[in-house]
Order: C-alpha cells, then structure tokens, then sequence
C-alpha cells in the first residue's frame, strides 16, 4: 500500500508543465516500484490478526490461537494460552491457503472472543469475526504446528495485482503544425488501458499502446503515458517517462495587408503584415517581382509617385512546408491636378456676353466656379460663361479642379485658379438737377445740370420730347414765351452708351399778377372768426394789411381770425406780388359787434357697460364709440378721463385738455384684467369743463373666470435620489364650453427637479377631465418644492403646488420598519413622536413642503419608546399654518421622515 501510494505522487508531479527533472525522479520511482512489486508476489505478504474480546478483562488467558500453512503444516503465527492476548498481531505469509486453529484452556467457548484476518496491502479481509465453538477445554503451546486445536476458519492468500512494467518508453520529438505525430509504448501488459497526458492533464485514454496527435501551435510540452492493468485499474499503474514534443510553426499569416490603398501623392505609407512560423523568412513583391531587401513584415514606400503604384504582395517561409502568400494590396497614388491655363480679369459693358476659362490636367476632374468665395450653382465646366452681364455679377471669381477619385486619406486633389475680378463701365453719376423756376414772359431762360464720367454726350428734354441741336449740360432760352413752360430734364449719356437722366425741372411761364376774386366789407359778432379771402393769377407771395399796416404772419391768400375782438374791426387789404410785378386788392370794412355768449354740455351715451366673462390671469378689450359728446353750443374740454379699478385700464381716450366742438363724440377703448376668479367692478369717471354736470361716470362689470378645477398641491412623498416619480392631477372643464390648456412651466427653488410630462396644448372639452402629468426627479435629500403654472387663454390661469422628499436609498429607511410613529395625524395643534426601537442619541427635523426647515431638536439617550412633542410651532415660536410638514428623524446614519398634515 505504501509504494502504490508513492507510485501516485510521483505520477501526480508530472503535472507540473516544464519540470523534466521531477519526470526523471518519476521514472526512478516507478522502477523500485515495479522491483519491489515484482520481489513481493514472489514473498511475503504482509497480514493483520485483529482481537475482538469483550471480556478480555475477566478472561484475558485462556484464548490461543495458530495459523497453519495447509500446504507445509508450518506455523506463521501462533498465541498460546495462559498468557494475555495482544489486540493486533502483523505477520508475513507467502501465497498459499491456511488454517486458522483455536484453543481455549478454559472451555468456556471464548466469552466472546473473535478474530479478524486481513490483509494488510489492500485491507481484504480473508477472516472475518469468527470464534471458538466448542466447549472443549484445549490449551496449546506455541510455536506450532498443532492440529488438536478447533479448526475456526480456513483462507486463502493470493498474489497481489501489480502495475506492469514498461519495455520500451515515449520518445521525445519535434512536429510541424498542420502534420501527425505518434507516441507508442511497449509493456507487459496484455490487458488494460493507456492514459495520454500532457503536462499531466489527460488528454486521451486509448486500449492499444499508441496515441496519434494533430500537432497544432498549442500542441508543445512534456507529454507521457499511464498504464493502467484490467487486474485493478486504480491501483495496478505505471507511469512512463516523459517524453518533450517541441512543436515547430509552419508559416501562418495572421494579419492581411490591405486589400487597397489610396495614397497622397508624396506621402510616405507602410504596409503591414503579421505572420508567425519556426525560421521565419518574408519576401515583399511588386507585381509578382521580389522587392530587393523588403524582408521586414513593415513595407515603407517613401514619396509616393506614379512608379509605386500596382500590386504588393509577401511570402512568408519557415523550417515547416509550405511556404504562404499574402492577399495582394492594389496600392494606388492619389495625385494632385496641375494647372494648364488661368482665366483674365474682366471689365464688361451691361447686357452684354462674356465668359472666364480655367483648365488643369488630372483623372477625372471636375470643375467649381466660385465668386467671393461662394460656390456658383451649375457653374461646373472649364469655361464660365457670362451673359447679359450686369453690375450684381461684380466680384473675385476663381475656380477649383478636383480629380474625382477615391480618396479616403483626404488628399489634396484640387488645382484653384488665381482670383480675377469682373466689373463692369458704370453709367454716368448725376450731380445736380436744373432747379424750377419761374420764368417772366420776354425774359431770358438758363438751366444747367452737372454729371461725372466719361466720353459723356448731352440731350435735352421738355415734357418728355427731346430738344433738337444741343449736346451740352447748360439749356439757354434767350426770350421765353408761354410755350416755353414745362417739364425739362437732361440725359447724359457715357461708355457703352449707359446713361443718366436728371430730375425734372418745372418751367412756370408767368405774367405780372391780376385779381380773379377781391374782398368785400362784412359784419361779424364778437368771439366769431373773421375769414378774408382774395383769389389773383400767378401768385407768388401775399401779404395783408389793416388799417395800411402789414399784419404779421398774414402771407396767404386766406387770412382768418379765429375769435373776434373788437379791436380786431378796421379796413382790411392784401398786396400780391411774383417775379414779373404786384398788384393790390381793394379794401375791405370788417365790423366787430356783440355776440350771444354759448354754454358747453356733457353727454354720455351709456352709464353702464359689462364686459362679460374673463379668463384669470387673461385680457378683454372693449370699445365704447362716440361715448362723450359736446351736446352744447360751446365747446368742450375734457379735463381727465380715470378707472377706479387698476383691473380696468383705459388704453384709448380723448387726452386732457381735449376739446370737443359742439355735436362732436369721442370714444373710449378699456381693457379689462382678471386676476383672481370672482367679480370685477369698477368705473370709469370722465371730467370736463362744462359749467353744469362737468363729471359723468360709466359703471364697469366684468367676471373673472375659471373655467376648470385642479388640485392645489401634488404631494410626491418619498423618493429616492436620482430616480423618477410621475404624479398627474386631474383637470376637469367645469363650464359648458371646450377650453384649451395652452401651456404649463415650472417655477421655483427646485424648479430643475420637477418637470411636466403631459405635451401641450391639451384641450379639454365640456365637463370633461384630463389628466396633467408631473415628474420629480430629486438629485439630493431633503424637501423640495416648486409650483407649475397653468396657462389657458380660454381658462383661466392658475398654479399646482408641487412638494416632495428626497431620500437616500443607502441611509433613509421606512420609519414604519423603526417603529416610528407620529400621532395624532392630522393634528390641529401638538403631535408626539414615538422614536419606537431607536436608542442612543437622534436628531429631529420638522420641515414644511417647500423644503424650510420649521424648527429641530435633539433627543440624548433615548430608548425603545422615547416619546418627543411637537407643539406644532416653529423655531420662533408662532404656530404653523395649515398645510404637509415632514418630520424627519436621523438616527446615525439612518433616516427616517413622516408626513404630517397640521389643520387650523
């Protein structure tokens, strides 16, 4: 048992890859194996003799025993009686069968003695438990042999099954990949199995002596063979010595070159390949032709040009057939165009044709015009052409060649010509226009324009006909005459026949002045206008007189005094004068007498006006026409027109100090503002002049509405960090007309961790209810707080306000699993906390639902139950307003809250 145990370790340490020298201890073993295993079957073989007395402490002397070789009648072993008996007995016996005699001195039957055989190397058991039978009372002496004692047992000692032993070892070897290779062994054994391993790890377990391996590059290492007898296989095993496969690489590419490659033109590339193989050897070829000294797995082409452009290739060789190529690169230059011919600058005639050229040598070019900068659309030939040229076409052209060809390193694969200009001849600037004039009957006449440009030619026109025989700037009438009068203008005329034409100038043909109408003597009463009025021909400048002296500021034909004086009576005249002479109406005696004295009144056409329903938060605009009327004989100033109600705001009325004539209405715009829902009234309150009744007062009515219900508050509660809750309130149309929700945004502190999911606009119709969805993300702990503001312009606007709690999911648990309770709730003044199973020292927080801390407090040394009251005031002492506090309680690490709603 202990040279197969031996045997084992030595067969396990061939696992360990690489260590010969432990296979060579391995062999060595393995052979005093087999040598001692072979001395053994020929010997001794080791046996145990075990006691099993339950009463050997009151009969320990009268058992005795002998074993018996049946063949030779010789003692092995032998115990006499009257001597105490020893438990186990290990003794040698050589192959054969034996008698097992039993002796009692006594003859009581043993008291129970039994006695066990077995053998010692495997533990078989060749006596199992027997015992004395007989009564009779036979001692015995020992050594042996005897055969008066009692025969208890009979057995049989066999040759034990031994590994067997190798002729002929594993030879050591090398291999190509992708070929076989064979490992034999030659032994004793005729029946039994072959275990294969490599680097002690089976690899195949065959019935014949050989094992035959598809070599491949993992293959190498430290290969041997376990032989395992039929007789036993765990135990009847010889171990071979190893035997080294060197495993040699036959050529193998593991990175392609490229199958094609653009290359810029002068660049330098390199081409790559990846081969492995025992005595590696690369050959690169161009074309099929060996490239001298290119044996590197790196290919580097410096200045890339027209002679380096075809097909690459490598071979790849080693000490294994067969050689291997490489998939071929078609290895292409990527080359720039050249320019052949530039275009000229341009400098054209309007209207007319003209064209640029540029051309390039290069593959498969293609052609973009450009000017200032900006591709021309469609302008893709050689030749640019240009007609019906005009001044917009101005700018710096050039164009761009480009060889169209694949180009995926981005090459430069454009030739750009130089940059020209093309412009045109202006047409002729004017400077100045003859200027109109009167011109006297029997005068002379002299008009003149002024222009700038070059190879200029004049012509004159009057009333559009052209005057023949003049080719100058400057037009001479020597005597005018009534056919003279007209329309004159001038064109000047430049290169390519552009030309300019001058603005007109109106010739007035005129005559000293005559009076068409005179004046006439008038009676007015006082406080009424004095309107004087003459009519002449050819009038140029007028001036009135009284009483022979020049008024003022009195220079047209009609002199009118608004509001008679009687100091305003006296004899009045005008004098009317041109270029050609004056002449002078006739006086007129204007009388001043005294008037009936006229009294303004105030009228307002309505005392009332409502304005109807109003959206909250929304404007209506009414207009009340011809409102205020002057219903009296004199005229009537509006001192102010005011609101009482900043709700209603006049955008539109008559300004103070506005005065309305006798019979005349103004009107006014209002525009009404609904700011929270219920009634609107007001009055609008319009003060005047008037001496009876100067104030009046129109009554104002307006509903503000809105037309929908939703909640107040979305209370989000508790939610972890970084994740996302989704909250809808309902809004239900409570009228009896569709309203549309326009639009809702989110305002406040924590207005960037709320956020509206419903898409807008949503229309609700008639006493229907959709549903405004909200999400709220928090992105730290504590309370947060925002409002979402509703806008509906057939609504009404209002707000939600939005409240939740951000916790930790790492340190904020369920006060509900701490026990932690806060009652009663909802309160209408103080609550208790009940801390439940908390002890030691925790932290308590009262915050509102926008995220304020209320008040807080400490609690040392609390146990199970701790009870802690709120008096539900904050830190001032003031009493809280209604609304959702949390109460949240740290306990170390741990954090608990509970929402707690306080009633007034």
């Amino acid at each position: 048992m202990f040279l197969e145990t031996r045997s084992r370790s030595a067969a396990n340490a061939t696992s360990v890859v690489g260590k010969v020298s432990l296979f060579r201890f391995q062999r060595a073993m393995l052979a005093a194996v087999l040598c001692l295993l072979a001395f053994g079957s020929s010997f001794a073989q080791t046996v145990t003799l075990r006691l099993d007395n339950p009463n050997r402490d009151t009969y320990p002397t009268e058992v005795g025993w002998n074993v018996v070789n049946a063949a030779t009648n010789q003692s092995v072993t032998c115990h006499p009686t009257g001597s105490t008996p020893p438990t186990t007995v290990t003794f040698n016996v050589v192959p054969g069968d034996y008698i097992l005699y039993g002796y009692d001195s006594f003859g009581d039957n043993w008291q129970g003695t039994r006695l066990t055989i077995v053998r010692s190397s495997d533990g078989l058991v060749l006596v199992n438990g027997v015992q004395k039978a007989d009564r009779l009372r036979v001692p015995n002496v020992c050594p042996g042999p005897t055969a008066n004692g009692e025969v208890i047992a009979r057995f049989t000692v066999a040759s034990p099954c031994a590994g067997p032993t190798i002729t002929q070892q594993p030879t050591s070897r090398a291999a190509c990949t992708g070929t076989t290779t064979t490992f034999t062994v030659a032994s004793t054994m005729t029946n039994g199995t072959y275990d294969w391993r490599k680097d002690g790890v089976v690899q195949a377990t065959t019935s014949v002596p050989s094992w035959t391996l598809a070599v491949n590059a993992s293959s190498g290492g430290i290969y041997d063979v376990l032989l395992r007898d039929a007789c036993n296989p765990n135990t009847a095993i010889t171990g071979s010595s190893p035997a080294v496969l060197t495993v040699a690489l036959a050529p193998t590419i593991t990175q392609q070159p490229p199958a094609t490659r653009d290359v810029c033109e002068g660049a330098n590339d390199t081409l790559r390949i990846r081969a492995v193989a025992t005595g590696r050897q690369m050959q690169w070829r161009f074309n099929g032709v060996n490239i001298p000294g290119a044996t590197d797995s790196n290919l580097v082409i410096m200045n890339a040009g027209p002679t380096h452009v075809g097909t690459y290739d490598c071979v790849v060789s080693g000490q294994c057939a067969p050689t291997v190529t490489s998939s071929t690169t078609a290895f292409n230059v990527v080359f720039r165009p050249r320019t052949t011919s530039e275009p000229n600058d341009l400098v054209l005639c309007p209207g007319t044709n003209s064209s640029m050229t540029f051309t390039a040598s290069g593959t498969n070019l293609t052609y973009q015009w450009f000017r200032n900068g900006q591709a021309i659309p469609g302008a893709t030939s050689p030749t640019y052409a240009i007609n019906n040229y005009q001044y917009s076409m101005n700018g710096l052209y050039r164009c761009v060649a480009t060889s169209n060809v694949p180009n995926p390193n981005n090459c430069r694969v454009t030739a750009t010509s130089r940059e020209v200009t093309l412009s045109g001849y202006l047409q002729p600037v004017l400077v100045s226009s003859p200027t109109s004039t009167d011109a006297c009957v029997g005068q002379r006449l002299t008009l003149s324009s002024d222009f700038t440009g070059s190879d200029l030619s004049y012509q004159w026109f009057r009333d559009t006909v052209a005057i023949p025989n003049i080719n100058s700037n400057v037009l001479t009438i020597d005597r005018v005459t009534a056919a003279n009068a007209g329309r004159y203008t001038v064109r000047a005329t430049g290169t390519c026949g552009l030309n300019v034409t001058s603005a007109a100038a109106v010739i007035t043909v005129i005559a000293p002045p005559t009076i068409t109408k005179n004046l006439s003597a008038m009676t007015v009463e006082v406080g009424k206008p004095i309107n004087l009025s003459i009519g002449a021909t050819d009038v140029r400048t007028v001036q009135w007189f009284k009483n022979g002296q020049p008024i003022p500021g009195a220079t047209s034909l009609d002199f009118t005094i608004a509001q008679s004086k009687f100091s305003d009576a006296g004899s009045y005249n005008a004098i009317i004068r041109n270029g050609c002479g004056a002449v002078t109406s006739t006086s007129a005696l204007v009388k001043v007498v005294e008037e009936v004295i006229p009294v303004a009144e105030l009228e307002l056409a309505v005392a009332s006006h409502n304005m109807g329903e109003i959206p909250v938060g929304h404007s209506r605009t009414a207009t009340l026409a011809s409102v205020i009327t002057n219903s009296g004989t004199a005229p009537l100033t509006v001192l102010s027109v005011t609101s009482s109600n900043p709700a209603f705001v006049v955008t539109s009325a008559p300004a103070n100090l506005y005065t309305l004539q006798p019979g005349q209405s103004a009107s006014i715009t209002v525009v009404g503002t609904a700011g929270t829902r219920g009634t609107m009234a007001g009055a609008i309150t319009i003060t005047t002049d008037a001496p009876a009744n100067s104030t009046g007062t129109i009554t104002l009515a307006a509903e503000a509405v809105l037309r929908y219900d939703v909640a107040q508050l979305a209370d989000f509660g508790t939610v972890a960090i970084t994740t996302t809750k989704t909250l809808c309130v309902d809004v239900t149309n409570t009228s009896s007309t569709d309203i549309a929700i326009d639009n809702a945004s989110i305002a406040g502190a924590n207005s960037d961790q709320f956020a509206v999911q419903s898409t807008m606009p949503v229309t609700v119709g008639a006493g229907q209810t959709v549903q405004l969805c909200l999400d709220f993300t928090p992105t730290t702990t504590g309370a947060k707080a925002a409002t979402v503001n509703i806008v509906s312009s057939t609504g009404g606007n209002s707000s939600v306000n939005m409240a939740g709690l951000g916790d930790d999911p790492s340190s904020v648990v369920e006060a509900a699993n701490l026990g932690i309770t806060v009652a009663p709730n909802p309160s209408f003044d103080a609550v208790s906390i009940s801390l439940g199973s908390l002890t030691g020292n925790a932290a308590i927080r009262v915050m509102s639902a926008t995220g304020r801390t209320v008040t807080s407090f400490d609690v040392a040394d609390a146990t199970a139950g701790t009870l802690v009251r709120w008096d539900g005031r904050d830190a001032a002492g003031t009493p809280v307003s209604s609304g959702m506090y949390y109460i949240v309680v740290q306990h170390g690490s741990t954090i608990a809250t509970v929402p707690v709603t306080m009633v007034r």
